[in-house]
C-alpha cells in the first residue's frame, strides 16, 4: 500500500500516533493466529472502527512472509545425508553446590534433576531448573512465585523447599526435599490397600493442603501423580509434590489472565 491510497496520511503521519501504533501491532499479533484463507475477511471485520486498515496489516504480512523465506532459506543446500542425527541430551554437571545424577522430569516451568549436595551437609535433592525458554520477565516471576510460595509451607506431608539461587548463565533454580517413593495410585493399587488404608493415607493428605491454604497457597493442579508414598520407616508417608502452578493469595503478580486454563482438566472443578 503506498501513500497515494490515503493522501491525507503519511507514513511518518501514521508512526506518530502511539496509540494507532499499539492498535496496529495488537492487530498483526492476533491475525498471525488466523489460518491464511480467513485473514481476508476476517481482518475487515476486526479492523472496523479501529483507525487500523486492514491493507495495512496484509501487507505487513507479505513483508514477514518474504522475511522469513529469506531467513529460512540456505545459501548452500545441505545434502540430506550431511545432517547429523540428534544425539542424547547432555546434562549439565553441576547446578549450584549440587552434583546433578539424573534428569527425573520435566514440567511447564522447567526440568527436574535427582542431585547430590556435598557441603555442609551430604543428601540427595530434586533441584528444579527453570527452563531457558522462559527467562523472560512473565517466566521468571512464575518461577520465583513457586519458590516463594513453599517457603511459606512447612508440614511433614509437602515436600521442603531446601535452598533457592541461581546459575552463573542466569537461571534460576531451587532444591527441594527428594522424595524416594511411587505416585499414590500405583503404589496403592501394588499393595491392594484396603479402603481403610487408603482413607488413612487420604486425611494425610488432606492435612497437607489445609496447612497449604492456611498459608494462603493454592496448588491449582493437585493430583494422584503429584502425591509420592514413601515409607522412611515401614509405613507410608505421602508427600505433596510439584507447586509449578501454586498460587499465594497473598501475591497479585498479575500473571493469570480470566481466560488462562492452569492445572488438569480430570481433576480440575
Amino acid at each position: 500500500m503506498t501513500t497515494e491510497d490515503h493522501p491525507s496520511r503519511t507514513p511518518e503521519a501514521a508512526l506518530s500516533d502511539p496509540e494507532r501504533e499499539g492498535r496496529l501491532f495488537d492487530l498483526l499479533q492476533e491475525v498471525l493466529g488466523w489460518p491464511p484463507e480467513e485473514r481476508q475477511w476476517r481482518l475487515e471485520e476486526a479492523c472496523d472502527g479501529t483507525g487500523v486498515e486492514a491493507g495495512e496489516i496484509l501487507e505487513l504480512l507479505e513483508e514477514e512472509d518474504e522475511l522469513g523465506d529469506f531467513l529460512e532459506t540456505p545459501l548452500v543446500p545441505t545434502p540430506p545425508d550431511a545432517v547429523p542425527e540428534p544425539g542424547p541430551e547432555v546434562l549439565p554437571e553441576r547446578i549450584g553446590a549440587f552434583r546433578i545424577l539424573r534428569l527425573l522430569g520435566e514440567g511447564g516451568m522447567g526440568r527436574v534433576f535427582l542431585a547430590e549436595q556435598r557441603e555442609p551437609v551430604v543428601r540427595r535433592v530434586a533441584l528444579n531448573l527453570m527452563r531457558g525458554e522462559l527467562l523472560s520477565k512473565e517466566g521468571r516471576a512464575r518461577f520465583l512465585a513457586e519458590q516463594q510460595a513453599l517457603a511459606r509451607l512447612d508440614h511433614a506431608h509437602i515436600a521442603r523447599l531446601l535452598e533457592a539461587g541461581v546459575t552463573d548463565d542466569h537461571h534460576p533454580f531451587f532444591a527441594m526435599e527428594w522424595v524416594d517413593g511411587e505416585p499414590l495410585l500405583p503404589y496403592c493399587d501394588a499393595r491392594a490397600l484396603s479402603v481403610e488404608a487408603r482413607l488413612e493415607i487420604f486425611l494425610e493428605i488432606c492435612a497437607a493442603v489445609q496447612h497449604a491454604h492456611q498459608k494462603q497457597v493454592l496448588h491449582r493442579d493437585l493430583k494422584p501423580s503429584n502425591v509420592l508414598v514413601a515409607e522412611p520407616d515401614g509405613r507410608p508417608v505421602p508427600k505433596v509434590i510439584d507447586f509449578g502452578i501454586a498460587k499465594s493469595l497473598g501475591q497479585d503478580l498479575g500473571l493469570t489472565g480470566s481466560f488462562d486454563l492452569v492445572g488438569t482438566p480430570l481433576y480440575m472443578s
